[in-house]
């Protein structure tokens, strides 16, 4: 357990140390920094004393390995808009963003893992084909074109719930429906195959050949080692999750890191913007990890691979 905590923190300096440098790259790909911050009909001298301000006059790869230094620490500078820490403006919205991705994945894991297993556990049925029409109509909604139609229906219509912002607890329900349809029909869909695969499997017709009830079957025998590929793609669904907070956030102006991300990159604030890239891929990598840790706490087969490369490793 010590090897794998360990391989998986050198994993995740390697991968944040390419998304630095990776962001570094494609920001200065994309024009001048400072387009946004010259005032309009600005002269040479003013424009000269605003790079050095902001430390562009220097040659490029001094730039980026101060840059990349710097960030690997977690220190971004200031924002060029706010005139105060990158990190902290990110950090002081992470919650309501955290807030957010936690309730649309909870959404996302309870539909997608109950239309699963009701579709496996009868296939070819009416429920089953109702399940597998509801998750491909949640796969090809996007997000921003159901965020508005629940805004129209429950906020302009029937006036339950808020339009936008965070007014109370249910001004997050809205934008995590937006958000948990699309992983939760991929849950279903991925969780029905796994669960019709392990129920032809030979220790199921064992099971049943004990006398056990359907239920435990299902649960306690074909869904603990169906839930592994599901588990996995959860994981990775985080990710989606926190990068579609991006547009869902701008549709109901909710106040999270999302929003922020779309300000920053219209005002091209480029500290905010590397800030905000470095949060989201620091959570992805500590979500895959746990991922990592609880699957190989359901499957012992996980645990015995990792002992035997151990072994074979000493």
């Amino acid at each position: 357990m010590v090897s794998y905590l360990i391989n998986r923190l050198l994993h995740i300096v390697a991968v944040l140390f390419g998304v630095v440098s990776g962001t570094f790259v494609l920001l200065h790909l994309a024009g001048d920094p400072l387009a946004g911050l010259i005032p309009p009909g600005a002269g040479p001298e003013v424009e000269n004393q605003i790079r050095i301000a902001y430390g562009l006059d220097r040659p490029l790869p001094m730039q980026y390995l101060d840059f990349v230094g710097r960030a690997m620490r977690g220190d971004f500078g200031d924002s060029w808009r706010q005139g105060r820490p990158a990190l902290d403006a990110v950090l002081e919205r992470l919650p309501a963003t955290l807030m957010l991705t936690a309730v649309a994945t909870a959404l996302a894991v309870g539909v997608g893992s109950c239309l699963g297993v009701l579709a496996a556990s009868r296939p070819g049925s009416l429920l089953d084909i109702g399940a597998r029409l509801t998750a491909l109509l949640g796969q090809a909604v996007p997000a921003f074109w159901l965020g508005t139609m629940l805004i129209l229906l429950f906020a302009v219509e029937l006036r339950w719930l808020p339009a936008s912002g965070l007014q109370g607890p249910g001004g997050v329900i809205l934008p995590a429906l937006s958000l948990a349809a699309y992983p939760a029909a991929t849950l279903t869909r991925l969780l029905r195959a796994s669960m019709i695969e392990a129920l032809g499997a030979d220790y199921i017709r064992t099971a049943r050949a004990k006398g056990l009830s359907r239920s435990r079957i299902l649960i306690g025998h074909a869904l603990r080692n169906a839930a592994l590929p599901a588990l996995a793609f959860t994981g990775v669904q985080v990710g989606f999750l926190l990068g579609g907070a991006v547009i869902v956030e701008g549709v109901f102006a909710y106040p999270g890191i999302g929003g922020l991300a779309l300000e920053a990159v219209a005002a091209r604030d480029i500290p905010l913007v590397e800030a905000f890239v470095w949060v989201v891929a620091a959570m992805i990598l500590v979500v895959n990890a746990l991922s990592g840790l609880v699957a190989a706490l359901l499957d012992p087969r996980l645990r015995e691979d990792g002992l035997a490369l151990r072994s074979a490793s000493s």
